[in-house]
């Protein structure tokens, strides 16, 4: 017997956050360092202000996941388990990693300077997990909606 489905706009979801993680944390973070004529100051705080605002949208994103891909499914499902991966990764960046970043930050904007941290890699290497979380929920995803079921 055929399953409700979600509807068809949630199989995009996924896709559209990855879309944003690739274009946001693999593109245009690391191209703002060749934008001639701003301090490297200037730099970091405009990309705190675009990781605050990513990070908002991606809690959006998995908010509206959660109520449309898993719905009334049992918690060992591969999809839940996807998308917990991946909040469990944006939760680790804010609250490992993000603070001791703005804390670089605000050295920064002081005119300190601050010793090398291995902080900038372990958000890398949790944005990879993250991606590589929210790319097999997509698939999953799109595969159980052409069948017309979302486990």
């Amino acid at each position: 017997m055929r399953q409700l489905s979600s509807p068809r706009w949630t199989e995009a979801v996924p896709w559209v956050v990855v879309g944003m993680l690739l274009g946001i944390s693999f593109f245009a973070q690391p191209i703002k360092f060749l934008t001639p004529g701003l301090s490297n100051a200037q730099l970091v705080s405009v990309g705190a202000t675009i990781f605050e605002a990513s990070h908002l949208m991606q809690w959006t994103a998995f908010a509206l996941l959660f109520v449309s891909v898993v719905p009334g499914k049992s918690p060992a499902s591969k999809a839940r388990l996807y998308l917990l991966a991946a909040a469990g990764t944006l939760i680790g960046q804010q609250v490992f990693v993000m603070p001791t970043l703005i804390q670089r930050l605000v050295s920064l904007n002081e005119g300190r300077t601050s010793p090398n941290s291995p902080h900038h890699l372990a958000y890398v290497v949790l944005e990879l997990l993250k991606l590589s979380a929210l790319v097999l929920l997509a698939r999953l995803h799109a595969s159980q909606c052409h069948l017309g079921e979302v486990q």
